[in-house]
């Protein structure tokens, strides 16, 4: 009885579940929903609508479609909507009672080009962009047409316009079925034109310089960079990538050219020279000081007309260019005060140590001069401070007008002179080179007509090279470069007639012209490579920069009997330039 009971329960619970399904199964449509909702179409574009039944599970739905305005558009009985004329309308898909709109507006295809215009240099191309709008249209018209008026001044291929001879044209894109759906851009093309800075060089044998060359328009030729450069006489000057160096004496052209099209170029003129003019540079250059490094290069550096001490950088001792400067203003010595005058460069212990002069303090300023020091790594720095390393009253020097240093390394010892119409002094330095060695005494080697000593080994003898006389009297200047000379580095240092320095006597060098005033202060000697020694110094130009020293070069010649002076024992305006071979 139990087991029959529990048969019917189940059955009645099975009969109710299937009642549930079917009723399910059976829902009624409450609305229809179309995808796209609207659409915007180009005359003779089509679009798919689709009707969905909503509930998603109503069963045997069936969809009919008719449009507001055939003329508009059309619509099969699949959803298929047919844009026929420009207008508004409405596509209606039904199902029994219930409807549901879609609205359909029919535009006419227009096509907007960007660039608005174009420009463009010969043989230089761009990009033309057609969109259409309405964004989507236009189906049947593309991919559209492009088409140029001028193809003797440009091209086009799929909207890429090149430029092929000056002149304008009109690039036109169109539709591919309506050749009056269309949309036009003007185009200019120019020649491309070269030009070249500097537009004439002059060089000396051996020097270079840079040529830069620059298109007009800027960004045009771009088909023809990178430029070609070419020289007409590689036996005078050469050239790579606008550097042109001077082989040797006479002419030549320097031509720049497009790397496609030769005929876009221009030409510079070059002059090379094996002769140089004194003074060597326009800028106020006054106590020289120079070291060549193992490449090759010279670095000056001078008494600061040029703030902060210039750094100067050459080839061949006469074509200079300023790489920098020693000092900032915030890395200037902070041992003394003042300007910065008289350097001396070297090589010390695997640095290089520049040593210059400043006053220290107020007072009598004698008693205040001071030499100071700074190290680097480089010749172009960056230079550091390393503090006051000769100061005039320090109980260990007490020698008036401590400047005008000088460093020479002599039996394996480190020694400075010094001293300015005071005496010629010399002093041992530790073995840093950075101070005075502890129980060292300065030794005077030269009387007080002179300052600016320096000393240059030749031989069996020591040459203290020294400057006489009044440095900064402008035109009316008649300082000089002396030197007298000895076996022994401490002296004693004579003239040819025996005389000692140290009773002020001494053999001119160099001395004032009609052309130059107050030649002095030397650099050091240095030898090319034809086994030449040439000396550095600086004088006031009296025709063109009277007030200026500027820096001058002269080749030295020695005597037979072993003295150094220039040819007349005054500055060459001219002269043949040394000789390296770079």
């Amino acid at each position: 009885m139990k087991a029959i009971r529990r048969t019917v329960g189940f059955l009645g619970i099975a009969a109710c579940l299937f009642a549930a399904c079917k009723n399910e199964s059976n829902r009624t449509l409450e609305s229809i929903d179309v995808s796209p909702a609207s659409a915007v179409l180009a005359p003779g574009d089509t679009v798919r609508l689709k009707a969905n039944p909503v509930p998603a599970e109503t069963e045997n739905v069936r969809f009919t479609w008719s449009v507001a305005h055939p003329d508009i558009a059309a619509v099969t009985d699949a959803g298929l909507v047919t844009a026929v004329n420009n207008g508004s309308t409405s596509v209606h898909v039904k199902s029994g009672n219930i409807e549901t709109s879609v609205k359909i507006s029919v535009t006419p295809l227009t096509l907007t080009v960007t660039p608005r215009l174009l420009n463009l240099t010969v043989g230089d191309s761009a990009l033309l962009l057609a969109v259409s709008s309405p964004p989507n249209g236009g189906l049947a018209e593309k991919p559209f047409v492009w088409t140029t008026d001028n193809a003797g001044v440009a091209t086009v291929v799929s909207g890429r316009v090149k430029g092929v001879s000056a002149g304008s044209a009109h690039i036109t894109v169109s539709g591919r079925a309506s050749a009056g759906i269309s949309e036009s851009v003007p185009v200019t093309v120019t020649p491309l034109t070269i030009t070249v800075t500097p537009s004439l060089l002059n060089l000396t044998v051996g020097d270079s310089a840079l040529l830069l060359a620059e298109s007009s328009p800027p960004n045009g030729g771009l088909a023809e960079k990178p430029f070609v450069w070419t020289t007409d006489n590689a036996g005078v000057a050469t050239v790579v990538n606008g550097r042109v160096k001077g082989v040797s004496a006479g002419s030549a052209h320097i031509t720049v050219s497009g790397r496609v099209s030769p005929e876009i170029n221009k030409s510079v003129p070059v002059t090379v020279s094996n002769t140089y003019r004194n003074p060597v540079t326009t800028q106020r250059l006054p106590d020289p000081t120079v070291i060549r490094t193992d490449d090759g290069w010279f670095y000056l550096y001078a008494t600061e007309a040029i703030p902060h001490i210039p750094i100067m950088r050459s080839r061949n001792l006469v074509d200079w260019e300023q790489r920098g400067t020693v000092f900032t203003n915030s890395t200037r010595p902070s041992c003394a005060s003042g300007s910065l005058w008289a350097p001396d460069i070297n090589y010390i212990n695997g640095q290089y140590v520049l040593y210059c002069c400043r006053n220290v303090g107020e007072g009598d300023l004698e008693w205040k001069s001071s030499i100071l020091a700074a190290t680097a790594p480089t010749p172009e720095g960056p230079f550091t401070d390393r503090g006051c390393v000769i100061v005039s009253d320090d109980p260990q020097i007490q020698v008036k007008h401590s400047i005008d240093p000088f460093y020479i390394e002599d039996g394996g010892k480190k020694y400075m002179t010094f001293g300015s119409f005071r005496g010629i002094y010399i002093v041992e330095l530790a073995d840093d080179g950075l101070s005075v060695k502890p129980d060292a005494t300065p030794e005077r080697i030269a009387g007080t007509a002179f300052e600016a000593s320096y000393i240059y080994r030749r031989g069996n003898y020591y040459y203290l090279f020294c400057s006489w006389g009044s440095c900064c009297n402008n035109a009316s200047s008649n300082y000089r470069t002396v030197v007298g000379r000895s076996t022994s580095l401490f002296g004693p240092y004579v003239a040819k007639n025996g005389n000692r320095m140290l009773d002020n006597a001494y053999v001119i060098v160099i001395q004032g012209n009609s052309a130059f005033a107050g030649p002095g202060h030397n650099a050091e000697i240095v030898a090319d490579d034809a086994g030449n020694d040439w000396i550095l110094y600086h004088a006031y130009d009296i025709a063109l920069a009277p007030n200026e020293r500027r820096l001058m070069l002269d080749k030295i010649i020695w005597t037979s009997d072993g003295w150094p002076s220039i040819k007349g024992n005054v500055p060459s305006s001219e002269a043949e330039i040394p000789v390296f071979n770079h």
